[in-house]
């Protein structure tokens, strides 16, 4: 099992690396636009800290360069006016996608190129294995925080 999680992460870390650089963007920020993508809605900054795991003084500082690139929304809580929400504007939507798309063109080039159809097939099935192992009580506290606790 632990040479299965060494090599997820040695994965992981290359396809981290292939990261494109998009101009004027930290990983972290990066991070932050794809968490408001997924989200289902706006978000306040603290659900977004609490998503990324990150402190809110952190995340309010990269939110307000995040603002200046003109890349999310702020607006108030309808439900709370003291409150704000987060989005995405049409240019943070476009700069996710272009990191997306240079991202997976580097993993479809390095699989087409160094492994067969047949094991291209192996790949494709051990994701959907690794998929459903990720979702595996996923709604749950993590395992380490409640063994921690």
């Amino acid at each position: 099992m632990y040479r299965l999680q060494r090599q997820v992460k040695k994965l992981y870390r290359r396809v981290q690396r292939e990261q494109p650089v998009v101009a004027g963007l930290s990983t972290t920020t990066l991070q932050m636009l794809v968490a408001l993508e997924r989200a289902a809605g706006p978000l306040r900054p603290g659900e977004l800290a609490a998503e990324l795991e990150m402190k809110n003084s952190n995340v309010a500082s990269a939110l307000r360069g995040l603002d200046k690139q003109g890349l999310i929304n702020r607006r108030a809580d309808p439900a709370d006016g003291r409150k704000v929400l987060i989005d995405l504007t049409g240019e943070g939507r476009r700069r996710i996608a272009d990191a997306r798309r240079r991202r997976t063109a580097w993993l479809q080039e390095a699989v087409d190129e160094l492994l067969t159809p047949k094991e291209q097939s192996l790949l494709f099935a051990a994701a959907d294995l690794m998929e459903r192992l990720a979702e595996q009580g996923a709604d749950d506290e993590p395992q380490a925080r409640r063994r921690a606790g």
